[in-house]
This record gives structure tokens, sequence and C-alpha cells, in this order.
């Protein structure tokens, strides 16, 4: 018995920390944190917001309770990881990725009716949170990850499912000449996050490169998560592909 209460504890943590998680989906769903960058009352911010002033009250009190709000005198106003992660159009936001998490709670709600059926479950999609997400996770390691692989005599690259761009956009401000390859509906989204970065030198082609020519001469292929999606048999192609397209 002596180890019983620790195992509660510990089973506790589990299955409670649903609700920490919801209280930062909902909160970011609703942009709560880019309000928060000065102090504010919940009056304030259910006016703003258009939001139940009972509720604001109780949500911003919870983020406060797990240490992304800070709170005094009644006002509330963001504590450090939320201004460095959680405001929008900081470098290193993670709002995306948590918008891409509200739709993962959304279908992983159905695991007991895929347990009984075996089928998938999927209520909830959204493409662009999915991949801006990919921005928001890439940013925090794109220079180590470009360092690590090195530049040197790179004059032109190959962005092989590139999602979002972000690793192209570290390989064209560094002088590479990118081609990012990835289906049409991301690329468009690519389109914008390297507008937003104010980057030029990428080329975009939008098709399936599973079946579609990826074209040649490339000094590198970075490739990027996208080979867990794909069987074996596919993988091996894949690279073989690469391989024959590699610059000589």
């Amino acid at each position: 018995m002596r180890g019983i209460p620790e195992g509660a504890k510990e089973l506790r943590k589990i299955w409670s920390g649903f609700r920490a998680a919801r209280v930062l989906i909902t909160a970011n769903n609703y942009r709560v944190f880019d309000h928060l960058t000065k102090p504010q009352s919940a009056k304030s911010i259910s006016k703003k917001l258009n939001l139940d002033l009972r509720a604001t009250e109780i949500l911003l009190d919870a983020l406060t309770g797990i240490s992304l709000l800070k709170k005094q005198k009644g006002r509330y106003r963001n504590g450090s990881i939320a201004s460095q992660l959680l405001v929008s159009g900081n470098p290193y936001y993670q709002g995306d990725i948590i918008r891409h998490a509200d739709t993962l709670w959304k279908n992983w709600s159905g695991l007991d009716e895929v347990l009984k059926t075996g089928y998938p479950y999927h209520k909830a999609h959204d493409q662009e949170a999915f991949i801006l997400g990919m921005h928001n996770l890439a940013s925090l390691k794109v220079k180590d990850v470009i360092k690590t692989i090195g530049l040197k005599g790179v004059k032109t690259a190959l962005d092989l499912g590139g999602g979002p761009g972000t690793y192209s956009i570290e390989m064209a401000k560094r002088g590479v000449n990118v081609t990012l390859f990835d289906f049409p509906e991301t690329i468009e989204i690519a389109k914008m996050v390297t507008k937003k970065e104010k980057v030029s030198g990428i080329n975009f082609i939008g098709s399936d490169f599973m079946s579609d020519d990826i074209g040649k001469g490339y000094d590198l292929i970075f490739i990027s998560q996208i080979l867990h999606a794909y069987s074996e048999k596919d993988d091996l192609q894949l690279l073989s592909d690469c391989i024959h397209n590699i610059a000589k």
C-alpha cells in the first residue's frame, strides 16, 4: 500500500491533463494572448472578444493558474511563455500548432469508436493550421538544422515536401536558389509564409512528388518529416529518385 498514493497521484496527472490543455487551446482559438500584452481586466477582454464576462474571468483565472498569465489587482497580462510564444506575429509563435491540436482533440475524441470499428475518425480538418503549425515547430530549430547540414558549395536545392517553406526560407536567406515542391494547396500557404518573410529566390512546384517529376541537377535535396507518411516501398523509390536527380 505504500506506493498507492504516489501511483494515484501520477495517474491523476494523466487523466486530468486535458483540463489545462483545453484551457490553452480555447484561449488560443480566441487569440486571448494577443490582447494581453498590457494589463487588461476580464471585462475589457470579454467586451473586445464578445464573450460572456463570467466565463471569460474563469478562463483567465485558469490561465493564471497554469502560469501563462499574471494577475494583479483584477487585471491580467501575459507571462513570459505567453509573451514569447503565444502572441501572433512573434518570431517563435506557436499558436498555429495549438490550433492544429484543437483539430487533433476533436479527432482523438472518437478513439472509443475507432476501437470498436477499426476505422479512422475524422471529425475535423484544418489544413492551414496544420501547415502553419509545422512552420511554428520548424522555426524553433531551422537555423540549427541548416547549420548542421552545411551549405558549402550548394547553389541549388530542392525542399521536397517542404510544407510551409521554413527550411526553404532559411536556405534562400543564405543565397541558395531553392525549389519548394509540395501539394498545390500547401504551396499556396507556403507562398503566404514566404511573402510575409519578404524572401525571394524560391521557386514553387505544386504537384505530387510520389508520381510526378521532381526535376534534376540539385546540389542538395532536403527531405523533412514526410517519409513516415508513406510505405517502406514508396520511401525507397522516392530516395532512389532523389539520388538519380542530384547533381553529379
